[in-house]
């Protein structure tokens, strides 16, 4: 079986919403859990927090650029490890606006729910393109303000879709502090939207030293919605792998 662990961050600024994460075997989350683990315990920290961490506030008050690096090139090499697959989807909220007013989107999809569909469609047909019929367990942070939108956007898109009620096995809310694939995708999802607000697709722009440390071993796929690509979800295709 497979499991992704998915993140999300939001620039409201720059009317940024990125969805991030990493997917893998649960047999290699199961060895990735204890290396992650070490590290903290050894740093004297309960759990990491990519925010905070770029801060330094918090544990993270006083560390030397020398610790900081040493610790953020650690965890990253323990993800490298163990995951398969990286994904990031974005979308700039004032596009969504244009096509849904606000006070409709919870009756559609609203940015949060949009861009973690959108993403688990990516991962499905990732999975799909492999010949694997592993199916996919996802799991988000519990306590999220935006964990409804999670329920009403998986619940309508496995009704309207036959692949994606036969791949999702699942979809669960877990506490961030305790589970270490919430907190390895805590730190993709905070790059990700960075790189966002520079240049969405990642195209032109060059990409944020601190972003490529994390892309280094495995394939990575951002998705940055266009109001084009947008307007074909909500009114044409819906979130399947080929729409997006």
């Amino acid at each position: 079986m497979l499991r992704a662990y998915f993140d999300r961050s939001e620039l409201p600024k720059y009317g940024i919403a990125v969805v991030a994460g990493y997917l893998s075997h649960v047999d290699l989350w199961d060895r990735f859990e204890p290396d992650w683990r070490k590290i903290l315990r050894l740093e004297g920290l309960e759990f990491f927090h990519m925010a905070d961490y770029v801060a330094r506030q918090g544990p993270y008050k006083g560390w030397s650029d020398r610790r900081r690096l040493k610790v953020i090139k650690q965890l990253i090499s323990v993800i490298d490890h163990v995951s398969l697959y990286h994904f990031a989807t974005g979308l700039r909220t004032t596009d969504l606006d244009a096509l849904i007013p606000k006070n409709q989107q919870h009756r559609e999809l609203p940015p949060y729910g949009l861009c973690a569909i959108c993403a688990a469609a990516g991962i499905m047909a990732w999975v799909r393109d492999r010949g694997s019929p592993s199916p996919i367990a996802c799991v988000f942070e519990s306590g999220d303000e935006h964990g409804g939108q999670i329920v009403d956007a998986f619940s309508s898109a496995k009704r309207k879709s036959d692949e994606l009620d036969r791949r999702l096995l699942s979809w669960s809310f877990e506490d961030k502090r305790k589970i270490w694939g919430l907190q390895a995708a805590d730190l993709l999802a905070y790059e990700a939207a960075r790189q966002a607000v520079l240049n969405p697709g990642l195209r032109d722009h060059p990409v944020r030293q601190s972003l490529l440390r994390l892309l280094r071993r495995t394939r990575y796929d951002s998705n940055f919605l266009s109001i084009d690509a947008l307007r074909k979800i909500l009114f044409e295709n819906g979130p399947s792998g080929d729409a997006i």
